[in-house]
C-alpha cells in the first residue's frame, strides 16, 4: 500500500531488522504493529526513537482494546485501527510530514 502511495518501503520482519534498518537508511515514518511476535510495538517504537529522537511513528492494530489501551499510555506518535485504506493510511502520513514540515524538522 505504500509503495502504491508513492512511498519507499523499507520492511522489516523482526525487531532486529528494524533497529539495523534505521542505522543503514534515513527514514522519515516508522509504521509499526502493536502486536508483533517477540518485541511489542510500542517498545520497537521507543528503541526507534532512542535512535532517531524525532521519528514519527504510526501505530497500528487491528485489536481495539489495543489501540484504546495504547492511545492511554502513547506521548508521541499516532495510532490507526486496522483494517484501514490507503486513503487512511495516506491521511495520517500527510498529517505528519506536514507538522514536520511547518515545524522545520
Amino acid at each position: 500500500m505504500l509503495e502504491e502511495l508513492g512511498y519507499k518501503v523499507i520492511a522489516a520482519g523482526d525487531a532486529e531488522a528494524a533497529l539495523a534498518a534505521i542505522g543503514a537508511e534515513a527514514i522519515d515514518i516508522a509504521i509499526l504493529d502493536l502486536a508483533m511476535p517477540g518485541v511489542p510495538g510500542l517498545d520497537l517504537g521507543q528503541h526507534l526513537q532512542q535512535r532517531q529522537p524525532a521519528l514519527p511513528i504510526i501505530y497500528c492494530s487491528g485489536y481495539a482494546d489495543l489501540i484504546e489501551a495504547t492511545g492511554k499510555r502513547l506521548s508521541r506518535g499516532l495510532l490507526l485501527g486496522k483494517p484501514y485504506s490507503s486513503r487512511d493510511l495516506s491521511a495520517k502520513i500527510d498529517s505528519i510530514l506536514s507538522t514536520r514540515s511547518l515545524a522545520g524538522l
